[in-house]
């Protein structure tokens, strides 16, 4: 995670293995030091090769202090009936990092 002047910028690397396309979605969850929801995303990807994907939460209304992002890669998309999507294990990452 990156702090930028009017968002939380983060970016992650991901990558196909086997032969088959990667469709899933990207989940964010910003959380406070208090425990409280301060922001999320949700992004359908699609990986064909290696990618490098952008996602952002606006920054305006976080206090300074503390926070956790937790990450989340799963083989599960709204948009595309659920047994047409080949399933693969959840990852997920998560990231503390202090707003000045």
């Amino acid at each position: 995670a990156r702090i930028e002047t009017d968002s939380v910028v983060v970016r992650g690397r991901l990558a196909r293995t086997g032969r088959a396309a990667y469709l899933g979605t990207v989940r964010g969850t910003l959380t406070s030091a208090d425990g409280k929801v301060a922001g999320r995303f949700d992004e359908a990807v699609s990986v064909y090769y290696e990618i490098d994907p952008r996602f952002t939460l606006p920054r305006s209304g976080l206090r300074p202090g503390r926070y956790r992002l937790t990450v989340e890669v799963a083989s599960e998309r709204s948009d595309i009936a659920p047994d047409q999507v080949l399933k693969a294990p959840t990852t997920r990452q998560t990231i503390d990092f202090v707003i000045p």
